[in-house]
């Protein structure tokens, strides 16, 4: 258990805590919905092929896996809450050299310093959670979480309505990240200070730690979901059911916006279910509604199945990194190293289901997500007693 400053313990500081990670996390969301509603915008203004597009998007995912390992190195002495107001400054500043690029080398040297930003604030601010969930003893994660969700799709509102008013690239992210500014030097007085947590372990110790692999491996088969559904299912639903364009992101809407409401009630389900059974159904939920994408061919079930895959993936994610962070002499830097895990498992999820689909067919590739949400709830109890989170009742 992390020792906490004696004003920690204060109620009141407690809930300042909470709302300024919240915050952060909306900020994080919304910048990132801002980088993926103008990529379209980049493309068209450097002419971006798509081998130029998937060196961009590389960059970006470069930057990420290498902030991701140098801030499990950071975090053995814990500095979460002096790390993720850093982080989220160089992140409001990656936006202002992405807006402000002026040629395809400059966005491409943008995008890998936007990842490293992204990747290390993402990082550093689910340690910072953890923290303050433990001084809660009580589960906030899934709720925190959401947060993300939700700045997302202000991200991407915000992306869409400017970009219909005419209003340019380096002006929206410039004016987005003056904001983001000032809500990091806000936030960053309330958070709670966790420098008293020396890790007994090396960052060497814990990728070796066998309880973290287990927790990675929950984390890659997540995620792997995730990516998968991201990037293949507006593609399935146009091929297989013959709709339009219009009707297919409906259907990623209705699942990314299932997977914020389940966020937003995920804690009072941990309180009352169990971690352990929580993961045990996001695996489920997860099969099943790939099921009903694959099987029926009609769109009001592939629906139902987003909305219920939103639902099954909204609180396995935080429900892992809590347990992440309690995993004994590793702390925030379990959150590093299970996160890098998971990462991979996003970024390999896509490109598998497209390579194996090219001889099979999308139907078949797309049958991993149903053997993965099965290996999640078949795995669940892997991951021992770290999984399990303090208990309190009410919320």
């Amino acid at each position: 258990m992390l020792e906490m400053d004696e004003r920690v313990a204060d109620s009141g500081r407690l809930g300042k805590a909470r709302w300024a990670i919240n915050a952060l996390f909306i900020c994080n969301g919304a910048g990132f919905g801002l980088w993926a509603g103008h990529l379209a915008v980049f493309a068209r203004q450097f002419q971006l092929d798509s081998l130029q597009m998937s060196l961009l998007l590389g960059a970006m995912v470069g930057g990420a896996m290498v902030a991701m390992s140098l801030c499990g190195k950071l975090l053995l002495r814990g500095n979460s809450d002096r790390l993720a107001p850093l982080f989220g400054c160089l992140y409001a500043f990656a936006l202002v050299l992405l807006g402000a690029s002026p040629s395809r080398d400059s966005l491409l040297v943008a995008a890998l310093f936007f990842g490293f930003c992204k990747g290390g604030l993402d990082v550093v601010q689910n340690s910072q959670s953890a923290v303050i969930e433990t001084a809660f003893a009580r589960p906030i994660m899934s709720s925190i979480q959401a947060c993300w969700s939700i700045g997302g799709l202000v991200g991407a509102g915000l992306s869409s309505l400017t970009i219909a008013r005419g209003v340019s690239v380096r002006t929206t992210l410039g004016c987005f990240a003056l904001l983001m500014i000032v809500v990091v030097l806000f936030c960053r007085r309330f958070l709670v200070p966790d420098r008293h947590a020396a890790q007994a372990l090396s960052a060497d110790g814990a990728w070796r730690n066998p309880v973290v692999l287990r927790l990675g491996l929950l984390a890659f088969l997540c995620l792997f979901c995730e990516g998968a559904v991201a990037d293949w299912s507006g593609v399935f639903l146009l091929e297989s059911l013959r709709i339009g364009a219009s009707a297919a992101a409906f259907g990623y809407g209705a699942y990314s916006v299932a997977m914020a409401a389940g966020r937003l009630v995920g804690d009072r389900l941990v309180r009352l279910r169990g971690p352990g059974a929580t993961l045990r159904t996001s695996g489920g939920l997860v099969a099943l509604g790939m099921m009903l994408v694959l099987v029926h061919r009609s769109y009001p079930l592939s629906l139902a199945g987003l909305i219920a895959m939103g639902l099954g993936l909204a609180n396995a994610v935080p429900v892992i990194f809590s347990a992440a962070a309690r995993v004994p002499g590793i702390g925030g830097s379990g959150v590093a190293m299970v996160s890098t895990f998971g990462y991979l498992g996003f970024l390999a999820g896509p490109p598998l289901i497209g390579a194996i689909a090219h001889g099979t067919g999308l139907t078949l590739a797309l049958g991993l997500v149903n053997l993965a949400g099965l290996a999640v709830a078949v795995c669940a109890p892997l991951a021992g007693q770290a999984v399990g989170l303090p208990q309190a009742a009410g919320d």
